[in-house]
């Protein structure tokens, strides 16, 4: 079942595309350089996908990243948030489903804005040899 179909049968239509509006206002938020009003958007966002879909699913993952992504300022505060991440959806998904591949390269690109481009290029190379 894809996350759509996941989504309308636990949010009814109007409740998924609610939280896909909440989501694409925080992604502007955040491209606009508003990390913290961005940032607020998404932790309810994950609390909600928490709530019903688990605190493993894919959706809630994913929207775990997207707080994770609005630390550009804070580069060590996403490495640690990206690594959990990385960790908890390799317990369930594996290290080279799909969907866990986004996740460690979001971790290589904020090691490598935080000045650590040795770590950034090491996980740079194994995500290639992933793909």
């Amino acid at each position: 079942m894809g996350l759509i179909d996941q989504a309308l049968g636990l949010f009814g239509r109007g409740r998924e595309h609610r939280f896909q509006q909440r989501m694409q206002q925080a992604s502007a938020h955040h491209r606009a350089g508003e990390e913290a009003e961005a940032r607020a958007l998404y932790e309810r966002l994950v609390v909600e996908a928490t709530e019903l879909y688990g605190a493993d699913a894919e959706l809630t993952l994913i929207t775990r990243g997207c707080v994770a992504n609005t630390y550009d300022d804070e580069p060590e505060r996403a490495v640690q948030l990206l690594e959990q991440i990385v960790e908890d959806g390799e317990g369930l998904y594996g290290p080279v489903d799909d969907g866990r591949l986004a996740p460690r390269l979001d971790l290589a690109m904020a090691y490598g804005q935080g000045g650590d481009y040795t770590k950034c290029h090491e996980l740079s190379e194994e995500l290639l040899a992933d793909c």
